[in-house]
């Protein structure tokens, strides 16, 4: 598993490394700069290798894993394993993009001259898709899972636990970035964020449990992919 976690520490920094080109966010009060973006960028850092470490120990033991990177690793062809996962990450991901235009659509005139200063493709690709995966799924989800193990029978219950209870805090880890463009957000503008954020979550979950870690991925970033290419259409990307 050293290997696999080497290859997931790389990617999760990849994707904090795009934060690097985000503005910081006005209500922070810090000036924009790179020093203060490197500093914003310092936490999520730290967050992937802790969920990196957690994954390696709990994935395994609950029969969670990142099939094709193993595969891969070991010297044998993943195509078997991303062959089959290729639907399900098709129907998850362009499902997850409608339920991120939906919400965009819903938050725009709560968000104002902030919803227009979305994050560069870049950072939506690698933090969101790669990142955000390694930390919510891989970590958490693999966590929650082999604690619901720990009291539960052997069932997909502790599998549906985790599932939920990652996609949940995926969704609550979401507010920080509102709180930091609107001063004082409505009640439905918060809601609207963990709902959305939830249910793309639970799809990504799914995904992970049924075709391991990289189907989530995949369809975390095709579900950017498709958002962005319809705010391109529509002038606002």
């Amino acid at each position: 598993m050293t290997g696999l976690a080497i290859v997931l520490s790389a990617l999760g920094l990849a994707g904090v490394a795009t934060l690097l080109m985000q503005p910081v966010p006005p209500l922070t009060g810090l000036p924009d700069g790179l020093t203060n973006r490197a500093l914003l960028a310092i936490q999520p850092a730290i967050l992937t290798l802790v969920c990196v470490g957690i994954g390696v120990f709990a994935a395994p033991r609950v029969g969670l894993a990142a099939s094709g990177l193993t595969a891969l690793l070991a010297g044998n062809s993943p195509w078997t394993v991303w062959r089959a996962a290729l639907v399900p990450v098709l129907a998850v991901g362009i499902c997850a993009s409608a339920v991120i235009l939906i919400y965009g659509i819903f938050s725009a005139p709560h968000l104002g001259e902030a919803a227009g200063q979305g994050a560069p493709i870049l950072s939506r690709l690698l933090y969101g898709g790669l990142t955000e995966e390694i930390i919510a799924r891989w970590g958490v989800m693999s966590l929650l899972v082999w604690l619901a193990l720990r009291v539960l029978p052997e069932s997909d219950l502790a599998y549906w636990i985790g599932i939920a209870g990652a996609a949940l805090l995926f969704a609550l880890a979401h507010l920080p970035m509102i709180f930091a463009l609107v001063a004082a957000p409505p009640a439905g503008l918060i809601l609207a964020v963990i709902a959305a954020n939830a249910l793309a979550g639970a799809g990504f979950g799914w995904l992970f449990w049924r075709h391991g870690l990289e189907a989530a991925m995949a369809a975390h970033v095709l579900a950017h992919l498709v958002v962005y290419v319809g705010q391109a259409l529509a002038g606002r990307a």
